[in-house]
Order: C-alpha cells, then structure tokens, then sequence
C-alpha cells in the first residue's frame, strides 16, 4: 500500500513538473515571436534583439577564385543588444557564398569587432572574404554572427548581399614572350618565368579599390615593394599595365604622414621591416620604370590622397634624407645587415630596429638612393619642374662622390659592404668580404665607372671559383661565420642572406655583363643558372653552395631578373614609350624573340642567324610607330659592313664596351645580311 501511494506521488509530481516545462516553453515561443513584431493595442514598434543596417559596402562585381580579399563596409546596430566583441559569445562580421539554390560556403572567415557596439552605434570595418575555389557566378551574402548562438540573418536581421563572378579570366596573360637560343636549357627557362610570373599574379582590394599586382612567391603572400620592382621589365610583356601602376598608386595611398614607405602591402595589412632602407628608393625606381614604360606625364601628377604622385616620391626620398642620413659620411645609412639583406645580426626575427641595432653607411642602400635621386629628377624634369629636379640632381651627385671615396676599395677592386656609424668592432676582416649585390646594384645605378665595373666583375668570378659555388649567385664570398647572427635561418656560413646563391642579384649581375659588353662570361653564368632551375623545376628564393634549392619554391625575384636578363640583355631589346633600342647579344649564336606589350599594344618579334662565319642575317617586324636604332658588336680586329638591296644610314662608334656598327630604320619590316671582315 505505501509502496501504490509513493508511486502516485512520483507521477504526479513528474506530470506537474513538466506542465510547467510546457507552460515556460510556450511564453518563451510567445515572446520570442513579438520580438520583432508590432504590439496591436498600441501600434508601437518593438527594436528586434537582432538588427544590422549596412551602408558604404565596397565590394567589386567581379573576382578571382580561390584568393581573399578585404571589403571596406558600415554597420549600424539597429537592434536592442550590444553587439559583443570579447567572451564567451562574441559578434562577428561573416558572409555566405550561394550558387543557385545551394549554399557552397555557409561559415565564411570571422571578421572581429574593433570594439563593443551599442543600439544605435555604427562601426566601419575592414572585413576579410574568401572566394569559392571555382568559376561561376555567385552571391556573396555579409552577415553577423553571435558565436555559439545565431547568424542575425535567422532571427530576420537585414544582410548585404551582392551578385559577384569569380572567374579567372581577369589574371589570364594578355602579353607575349616568346623567344628560343641554340641552348635547350636557357629555352626551357622560357617557361618558368612565364609561369611563375602567372602563378604570382594576384588581385585584391585596398581602400575600396582594386590592387592588381603580384604575390613575391609561396609564402610571401603580399606586394613586396623591392621584389615587385624587379618584375616590371618582364612583367610587362605579359600583363596590362594596371599590374604595374596599380599597386604603385596603392603604396602612396597606405604612405604613412611622415612620408616613409610599407615594405608590402596586401588585404591583412600593411609592414615595414624597419631595418632595411631600400623600400623608399624601390617605390621611385618602380615609378620610373612604369612611366619610362608609358610615357604618361599626367600620371605623375595624379593625385593620391589629395597629393600628386610625383609628390609622394619626394616625400618618400625626402624622409630617407631626415632620418637615415649621416652629416660625416654624406651617405645613407641602415641598420647593419649581410649587405642588401633585412636581418640584423644583433637579435631574432632581426628585421626591425631595436636596441641593439648597430648603424652603418653600405653599398647597396646608397647604390639604390643614388638611383632613386636620379630617377626622380628625371621625372621632374620632364614636368619642367626645374628646380626639384637640381635638386634631386645635386643629391645624387653627392652621394655618388662620398660612396666611392668612403667605400670603393681600390686594392680590392670592389666596395666594401659598409662603414660603421655604431663602434662595432668584429674579431674578422669586413673589408674582405664581397658583397655582390650591393655591387651589383652600384653597376645598376651608374655609381660605379667602366673601370670599376671590370674589377667588380673580375672579383664575381674568383670569389665564385674560391667557394666553389655552383653559380654566380653567392651573395657574400666569404660569409660571416657561423653564430654571428642570431637569428637561425642565417646563424650558418652561406646561409640565406649570409652567403647563400640568390639568382634574384645573379640575373642583376649577368644583364649588366650582357650590357657591359662580357657577353660570353653572361652567357656561361647565364646557363648555369638556367640548368639549375630547370633541375629544380622552379625559382627557389636562394640555394646553397652546391645548388640546392632552399626558402620559397617560388620567387618572383628571381622570374623577374633572369627574364629581363634575356629580353633586354641577351636579345638586346630595349623598348621604353618613345624608343626602340635593338643591340642583340648572341654573337656567334642564332636565336629568334616575339614580344607583346598590352601596355602599349607594342609587338615585335626578330630573328638573328649565322649561317656561317662572319655574316648575320637578321630580320625582324614590328608596329612600333617610331625610329628603331640598331646596334652590332663588332669582334675585336673586324671591320664590317650591311649587304642589303636598301641600305640605311650608318656609322661606327666607340662604346665604353667596344665598337659598334649603329643604323636606324622607320621600316616596320626589313631583313639585314650583316658582314664582318
């Protein structure tokens, strides 16, 4: 009986027990449905829990598959609630991606609140979005998120939503290059730069706008000043020029006040590695490059953030001057790297200014700010701006006397990496070691004379024979021992910067052998390099003494500088908005090149034969609506003369890397026998 009687009270407090759970559901459902609904007795509008109101959405129509981007966009929080941006359930920016009916990206990346936002508060964001990985047409939906909780969209919250394509059209290549030698190996490199430069080619958004550019290799996925100026002169033959002066606009948009320039740029941020002084003078030598490359004066004077660009250079060059200037030297200074590198030896990562960083005045920050100077009054000049012009002039003449008397070593014949503005003083000979790029770069600049540049050119090859390097691409003969920097990706002798082969100096170092007239050393050191890419399958960032391929697998740098070394030193085509400069470098050797640059809409292809010795046939075609000058090394003890039914004007002349035979045509179309006796 007591046992019936306990039962009876156990169910019936179970079925009391979940009435009440029945009862306390029911109102929740009751209230959740008259919170965002209008109350019928009074007509007077609740504020919903949920509620977002976007404007200022700056989102393209089209994209690429697979890549990120930021969209700059304004939220207003029309709802009842602070929006959250820490604990436990935080409000987040997202997105979907629908295609038809079907959603293909339903938790598209977070996008972190900058700070709580109240009812009625705004908040403009820079939000990060993620393409679908195939082509198609789209609809991208923006909407928040409570972590763990809801999308606002399910609780009938307004979303943004747009109709975007993702196709890869808009990275396909527009230009033309082509070309083939007597030498499988420096052919078949033909392809990796063509298909790094493509691979590297990448669209994103800054500031609301669309930056075209290119990636500077796998695991570098931002615009690298110094790296993307290195691309323009191969670039440029197969890509529009939007992916040049793009992202040229884009660094003076993100150009902080004090006039300094971003190492990269990309849709995650911006940085500086503030060791390196070298990002102001790329960003001018990679201007100059795009307007020598169009001719257009007014792009100079477009305005960035209500300043022209031209003006933004100065401002760039100009901040070099105040803050990395040394009165006693009259040379710029750095902090103390492996000569061009961005790692100091005093610290790890080592990439930005400390206080342990050692100053010092060096070859290649001074080599590339002399070029920069002379860039810059160049542009100004043909403004007609005169006295900026002087004045980047005299600057450039200035820096150019004091390096070569405090850094050009004569018993050496190369410059000494750098003086010490900070006493340091290492138990090893500095002066001894050859830093290769930052000479390089003085031959680039024209700080270095003929005669320098013949003993620069001389060290590169013994210092190569002495480590036995399998290219001319050691970057610093010797290195600096092992643990004299801390950071461990260079802790080791030729290591990275500390020594390792960089083709990204070497192309540097063989186009100017190509225009220094050491055609036959260019080609040598040329093919070594191609073979050893072409083993490798790719451009790797740097490679240790025996060739081994280390860092990035693929370096723009690298597609970049070994393209122009072809273009412009091996087939000698030099072509800039208003000339045409044609000095072939293949001697004894046949060879063919086609180009087409979108940019100007420019094609010209030519072939170059020796049928046998002593004569060239040469022909070549062209749109290029202008005079187009001719230039032919003549061997040493030779005379020469054109065998031709029309024979143009032509003359000899002695250049500082010989003598030439020189004659000019307006002919779109001509075939030359060139004879030498």
């Amino acid at each position: 009986m007591k046992t019936k009687k306990k039962l009876f009270q156990s169910v019936l407090v179970s079925a009391i027990f979940i009435l009440f759970l029945l009862v306390v559901s029911s109102a929740a459902l009751v209230n959740k449905e008259l919170e965002n609904s209008v109350i019928p007795e009074t007509g007077i509008e609740q504020k919903p829990v949920y509620g977002a109101e976007y404007s200022n959405v700056e989102i393209p129509s089209w994209f690429i598959p697979g890549s990120i981007f930021s969209a700059n966009l304004t939220v207003k929080n029309t709802g009842k609630e602070t929006w959250v941006r820490d604990g436990k359930e935080p409000v987040f920016i997202s997105y979907h991606w629908k295609r038809a009916d079907e959603t293909v990206i339903h938790d598209g990346l977070r996008t972190s609140l900058e700070y709580n936002v109240s009812p009625e508060s705004i908040i403009n964001s820079s939000v990060l979005i993620e393409t679908p990985d195939l082509e198609g047409n789209y609809t991208l939906t923006i909407d928040l998120v409570k972590e763990e909780v809801t999308w606002f969209e399910i609780q009938g919250a307004n979303t943004f939503e747009k109709e975007i394509e993702i196709s890869k059209s808009f990275l396909e290549q527009k230009g033309t290059l082509e070309y083939k030698t007597d030498y499988p190996e420096i052919n078949e490199l033909n392809n990796l730069i063509v298909s790094t430069t493509n691979s590297s080619a990448n669209v994103f958004i800054d500031h609301g706008k669309l930056v075209f550019g290119f990636y500077a290799g796998s695991g570098y996925p931002q615009v690298w000043v110094r790296d993307s100026a290195t691309i323009i002169q191969t670039g440029r033959y197969l890509f529009p020029d939007i992916y040049f002066g793009s992202w040229i606009e884009a660094f003076c948009e993100n150009q902080p006040e004090n006039g300094s320039i971003y190492d990269y740029i990309s849709p995650y941020g911006n940085d500086k590695n503030t060791v390196e002084t070298d990002q102001e003078a790329s960003l001018v030598h990679s201007a100059y490059l795009y307007y020598k490359m169009t001719g257009n004066t007014s792009w100079l004077e477009k305005p960035v953030r209500e300043k022209r660009i031209v003006d933004r250079l100065d401002d760039s060059l100009m901040w070099v001057l105040l803050n990395r200037y040394n009165s006693s030297y009259g040379l710029i200074t750095g902090a103390h790297t492996a000569d061009w590198g961005d790692v100091q030896f005093e610290d790890a990562p080592g990439t930005h200014i400390s206080d342990k960083t050692h100053w010092i005045c060096d070859i290649y920050d001074n080599s590339i700010f002399f070029q920069a100077c002379n860039e810059l009054s160049m542009m100004y000049s043909d403004l007609e701006e005169n006295e900026r012009a002087a004045f980047w002039a005299d600057t450039a003449f200035l820096i150019k006397k004091n390096t070569n008397k405090h850094l050009w070593q004569q018993d050496k014949g190369y410059y000494k990496m750098h003086i010490h503005v900070s006493p340091v003083r290492p138990e090893f000979n500095e002066d001894g070691m050859f830093p290769m790029g930052g000479n390089v770069i003085a031959i680039q600049s024209g700080i270095a004379n003929h005669s320098q540049v013949e003993q620069i050119f001389e060290t590169a090859r013994e210092r190569k024979k002495q480590v036995n390097a399998s290219t001319i691409g050691c970057v610093l003969t010797p290195a600096y021992p092992a643990k004299f920097f801390v950071n461990p990706c260079m802790d080791e002798e030729y290591e990275y910067q500390n020594g390792g082969q960089w083709d990204w100096f070497a192309g540097r170092l063989i186009l100017q052998e190509f225009i220094n007239g050491r055609n036959e050393d260019a080609l040598i050191h040329l093919r070594e390099i191609a073979s050893q890419d072409n083993r490798l399958g790719g451009f790797y960032e740097w490679h240790t003494l025996n060739g081994t391929g280390k860092g990035s697998p693929i370096f723009l740098g690298s597609a970049g500088v070994l393209g122009q070394c072809i273009i412009e030193g091996y087939f000698g085509v030099d072509l800039s908005a208003n000339t045409l400069v044609i000095t072939p470098g293949l001697g004894t050797n046949n060879g063919s090149i086609s180009l087409y640059e979108p940019a100007s809409d420019i094609r010209l292809s030519y072939n170059y034969t020796m049928p046998q010795n002593n004569t060239v046939l040469f022909d070549y075609e062209t749109n290029y609506p202008g005079e187009i000058r001719f230039n032919f090394l003549i061997p040493e003890n030779k005379r020469v003369y054109i065998d031709s039914d029309i024979l143009p004007p032509s003359a000899y002349y002695n250049g500082k890397n010989g003598k030439y035979l020189t004659f000019s045509s307006e002919s779109n179309r001509s075939a030359y026998k060139i004879v030498y006796y």
